[in-house]
């Protein structure tokens, strides 16, 4: 780790926890930047690829598990849509669509996130790559 990343790693601590309101309950939009904030950091340099993880734990604290949970299988489907769209935006490759699992932690502090990543390229999404649908409106229309 080189010395700009050790003080990124400082300063973002230091306004992250110094400013955080915890009384608050975690919002789903504060859940998607630490997810791509995770990407980012977790990125693997190959020859001819930059790999980014694909599987992402998000741990919570109990109270925020409740609430985040309560938006079901469409709130972490939503999460990893956005996760390819930011990644493919910037021209990373998956080794598979990326999965995000949700799971509480009760010695969390409030208001925060812990983001464990992984590459596994047997696990499988449960979701698809949509395509474009202007694109399918004027194909439909040539015939």
């Amino acid at each position: 780790m080189n010395l700009l990343t050790k003080i990124e790693l400082v300063a973002e601590f230091l306004l992250t926890y110094l400013f955080k309101k915890t009384t608050r309950p975690i919002q789903p939009v504060q859940v998607a930047r630490e997810l791509v904030k995770s990407m980012l950091k977790n990125k693997q340099v190959s020859i001819s690829h930059v790999y980014v993880p694909n599987v992402y734990r998000v741990f919570v604290t109990p109270d925020d598990y409740a609430i985040l949970e309560s938006f079901g299988e469409t709130f972490l489907i939503e999460l990893a849509k956005y996760i390819y769209d930011e990644g493919s935006k910037q021209g990373y490759t998956f080794l598979t669509l990326p999965v995000v699992e949700l799971k509480p932690k009760p010695e969390m502090e409030a208001g925060s996130v812990l983001i464990k990543v992984e590459f596994n390229d047997s696990i499988v999404a449960n979701w698809q790559i949509e395509e474009d649908k202007d694109y399918n409106d004027a194909e439909e229309l040539e015939k």
